[in-house]
């Protein structure tokens, strides 16, 4: 079946009523107070060690132990550590080089690609979005995007899948948080 705008709209309208087994209205409701308080905590510059461990407890929320592990990985840097890394990485001009400094920054340990990427997301959810393996298989399986989703990412790799996901988020007139949402619900079905 295509993706068209109708299909977006009822696929992330089943995430957001808690109608996908893999979701429950806990992880839901848990998005909502992220998206809340931490696009401002990230704008100000003030998003520091508890804002990321929010972003890793979200983004690997099917993954206890991985989350855990860079968790505790992240608990070795200081609140001004992270809070500098994450302020100085958001000031970067480039969309590749936000994603590296936050991949790559010694100070963020326990920051993968993938989390990095919904960083930028919780920061500014209108300009990106996080990069995900189920929203990926489902632009793969429908022609928009070829990339491995069991692949090792690079900065341009992001550049490539937000770009995809900005212009169907454009062509079906949904925010890109609601496209997201409804590639992710695809992505379970399929």
């Amino acid at each position: 079946m295509p993706l068209t705008e109708a299909l977006v709209r009822e696929k992330a309208r089943e995430f957001e009523n808690h109608g996908v087994a893999d979701l429950s209205e806990d992880d839901v409701v848990f998005e909502r107070t992220l998206f809340e308080s931490l696009p401002s905590e990230f704008q100000s510059r003030s998003a520091g060690l508890g804002a990321v461990e929010k972003v890793i407890e979200w983004k690997q929320a099917e993954a206890a132990n991985r989350r855990a592990a860079n968790i505790n990985h992240l608990q070795k840097s200081t609140d001004d550590e992270v809070r500098t890394a994450v302020s100085e990485a958001l000031d970067r001009d480039s969309i590749a080089g936000k994603i590296e400094a936050l991949d790559e920054d010694d100070r963020l340990r326990g920051i993968g690609f993938k989390t990095a990427s919904a960083i930028l997301m919780f920061a500014d959810p209108d300009r990106f979005t996080v990069i995900d393996e189920r929203a990926m298989r489902t632009l793969n399986q429908h022609g928009y995007l070829d990339l491995d989703p069991e692949s090792t990412f690079s900065s341009e790799d992001y550049v490539y899948y937000l770009g995809v996901c900005r212009a169907l988020s454009t062509q079906f007139q949904v925010p890109l948080r609601r496209l997201d949402r409804a590639l992710w619900v695809l992505g379970t079905e399929e």
